[in-house]
């Protein structure tokens, strides 16, 4: 699920609510004249035991005016119990001043999409022109109460001159490779355990 926002809090009354895909060049008119294309996909990579889903945008600012924007994309029932974390690479931008381009990553604290009460990781903003560039946010537990519950990445793109402004790029929410590799591990052995127990029987 998508939700595309001209303020953070998605209060402004003129948000967009989408499914997995949002492209403004097929929907008709759209509420942000500031912004010329907004193209969006979420796409859930992962399972509830396994959070991992990206945030692909491509976005262009052809108004007379600099441009906000806030985009997140939300999941729930996740069950996963370890440490989750963000990364966003831009893999194009323009613009003079160059887009900014910031990742957060929500959730953790109940079950409800778009929950944005807690936040969990902030990536570094950084400038993205001419291109490319990537940040990453590290981890941080969750899964222990309330169990299951719902992750949201947020993205914020602020273009900072009219006409001319472009940034693509993607963001990725990731569990935690130590983890899973232990939890791996611990399954494998249990599984190798059940087959010696078998043999001596």
């Amino acid at each position: 699920m998508l939700r595309i926002c001209d303020d953070a809090a998605c209060a402004g009354g003129n948000d967009i609510a989408s499914g997995a895909v949002y492209n403004s060049l097929l929907s008709g008119p759209q509420p942000f004249p500031g912004w010329s294309s907004i193209r969006v996909a979420a796409l859930d990579t992962g399972t509830t035991q396994h959070p991992s889903f990206r945030l692909i945008y491509w976005i262009d600012n052809r108004g007379p005016d600099p441009e906000e924007l806030w985009i997140y994309a939300s999941a729930a029932d996740f069950s996963f119990d370890g440490g989750v974390g963000i990364t966003i690479v831009d893999t194009f931008s323009t613009g003079v001043p160059p887009p900014d381009a910031q990742a957060t990553l929500y959730g953790g604290s109940s079950n409800l999409l778009f929950d944005i009460s807690n936040q969990l990781a902030l990536t570094v903003p950084y400038l993205t022109s001419p291109c490319c560039g990537s940040t990453w946010s590290g981890f941080e537990h969750v899964g222990i109460d309330p169990n299951p519950y719902s992750l949201t990445v947020g993205l914020f793109i602020s273009h900072g001159s009219p006409r001319g402004n472009t940034s693509r790029g993607h963001v990725d929410l990731v569990p935690e490779p130590a983890l899973l590799l232990l939890m791996g591990s611990g399954l494998a052995g249990t599984m190798l355990a059940r087959r010696r127990r078998t043999r001596l029987r």
